[in-house]
């Protein structure tokens, strides 16, 4: 399908969709569209344009045909992360031990979100990615929160589909820092999908925009975003961003 270059733009089953080929028509975007209305939205970045809004349980799932229970995969981890945590760590609830499982690598029903645009186009961006594993765009999802909510509420069925989760916990710094939240989704869910089976298509109200951005705008991007103080420095507050950080300092030029 040929994408309308912003501003045009296509709306079917409130999923926007444009392509943005400079800087310019970001801030563009962010400004003029989603300033005013800036408390309804979340934000994720994807370095692929056909990666889908499934969480890394459903992806193994998928990928594997395994049959894998969550809440038993969630029990397993608690008892494997006893006396790992330190010495008399808080008590987590399901949503908090989940949360801390996404931090190191756990199958999870999360899907992490920001609630900063320029952290998520600096997610889109940051790994650079082979030639042969490129698409010719990256994608910035906006996820109004507020109208997945009511839709949500309006649905009858024993568990909620989409819930969102911000964790009360110390245990996870780059939450902070990244302005993060989590999506908790069943794990037949696809959040693209599922929009796209909950709306009519001549729906209007914006549910999501999908802003596919030029891939050979990364360098530029980097570079204005790390000029805003937006970078693996600011982002990850620990050693591990600090050598990331000086890494990409050493690979761009100018940055």
């Amino acid at each position: 399908m040929q994408l309308a270059v912003w501003p045009n733009f296509s709306l079917r089953y409130g999923i926007v969709e444009t392509k943005l080929n400079s800087f310019d028509s970001i801030t563009d975007v962010m400004a003029n569209k989603l300033l005013d209305n800036k408390e309804n939205y979340i934000f994720r970045g994807h370095r692929r344009s056909d990666w889908k809004l499934e969480p890394t349980l459903t992806r193994h799932l998928r990928k594997t045909g395994a049959t894998l229970k969550p809440n038993e995969h969630l029990e397993y981890f608690k008892k494997a992360i006893i006396g790992r945590r330190g010495i008399n760590p808080p008590q987590l609830q399901n949503d908090e031990c989940w949360a801390l499982g996404q931090h190191f690598g756990l199958y999870t029903p999360l899907l992490d979100w920001t609630n900063s645009p320029y952290v998520g186009l600096f997610f889109a961006f940051a790994e650079e990615g082979t030639v042969e594993d490129r698409t010719d765009t990256r994608v910035l999802f906006a996820l109004n929160r507020k109208r997945i909510e009511e839709k949500c509420k309006r649905i009858q069925r024993p568990n909620v589909p989409i819930s969102f989760i911000e964790p009360y916990t110390d245990d996870n710094l780059r939450l902070l820092t990244q302005s993060g939240l989590f999506t908790s989704t069943e794990i037949t869910i696809e959040i693209e999908e599922w929009v796209r089976s909950n709306f009519p298509q001549k729906h209007n109200k914006a549910i999501i925009l999908k802003l596919h951005i030029a891939n050979d705008l990364r360098l530029l991007i980097l570079k204005q975003l790390n000029w805003m103080n937006i970078n693996l420095l600011t982002l990850f507050p620990d050693v591990f961003g600090a050598a990331k950080h000086a890494n990409l300092k050493c690979t761009i030029p100018g940055y």
